[in-house]
């Protein structure tokens, strides 16, 4: 048998297998036509043109996650308030170090250390020699912008905010990710 999909303004699509008796027919609301099959997979029904058009994909919160750890992992470029350009990754050991680090800095700021003492070898393998207070700048910036990028699939994921629709299916362009602070 054959399967058969119709298509009403109100009651929207449906799908039967062969042709229902005269009587079923006849107890169809007015407006009913015969359209194609549903396609296999994911497709929304377009009653302006009659067609099946491929449905958005729904993104799931694991792919957020996703998309949020490889921001983080990858990291991104700083300039700090003397103009020095450092580039920074957000693995976890990464932020442990910049952590401990900035512990270290706050004390020897506190102690009146303003020589370049710290080392930090950075994303891109290059030593840096940080005065305390740089040290302190460089880990409340990374930690900012990775608070703001986890803020941002938050949002994403809970539908507030900008994302009141949902997960843009978009999410992984650039323009929905805070640029480094």
């Amino acid at each position: 048998m054959t399967e058969r999909g119709f298509f009403h303004p109100d009651r929207g699509y449906w799908q039967i297998t062969g042709w229902p008796p005269v009587a079923i027919v006849e107890s169809w609301p007015d407006g009913w036509r015969e359209v194609a099959v549903r396609p296999q997979g994911s497709y929304v029904f377009d009653p302006g043109t009659d067609t099946w058009l491929p449905a958005d994909p729904v993104i799931t919160h694991e792919e957020v996650d996703a998309e949020r750890a490889r921001r983080i992992d990858l990291g991104a470029e700083f300039t700090l308030s003397d103009g020095m350009v450092i580039a920074i990754t957000g693995r976890q050991q990464d932020q442990t170090v910049l952590l401990g680090s900035s512990i270290a800095a706050q004390s020897l700021a506190v102690s009146g250390e303003t020589n370049p003492v710290m080392v930090y070898r950075d994303r891109d393998n290059q030593i840096r020699n940080l005065t305390p207070l740089q040290m302190i700048e460089l880990y409340t910036k990374g930690l900012t912008w990775i608070t703001t990028i986890m803020q941002v699939s938050w949002a994403m994921k809970d539908g507030t905010g900008p994302y009141s629709a949902g997960i843009p299916s978009d999410y992984t362009d650039d323009s929905h990710w805070p640029d480094p602070a």
